[in-house]
């Protein structure tokens, strides 16, 4: 399943973890305030995002892209199963 995830906040931190843990799911992270896909592309650790859960396993996920242009997305209207907007 292939997940676009859009934006650059604690949400996109937690969801790019979660969604990028399940078995052959491919998440794309799309931030367009400047400078933001690079700072968060830098900062994801190459073991991927760990997520600490207090109410079991904690959960370690890795988004496969980070990307600050729409038109990297051209694949979004045909082969994107979800696209997520949280509200920070």
């Amino acid at each position: 399943m292939k997940v676009l995830l859009c934006g650059g906040g604690n949400a996109i931190h937690v969801l790019s973890a979660y969604v990028s843990a399940k078995p052959e799911t491919h998440v794309t992270i799309l931030s367009l305030f400047p400078g933001e896909a690079d700072r968060l592309r830098d900062a994801i650790p190459v073991e991927g995002v760990r997520c600490a859960n207090d109410l079991g396993d904690d959960v370690v996920g890795k988004p496969g892209a980070v990307i600050d242009t729409v038109s990297c997305c051209s694949w979004v209207g045909i082969l994107c199963d979800s696209i997520l907007f949280p509200n920070d």
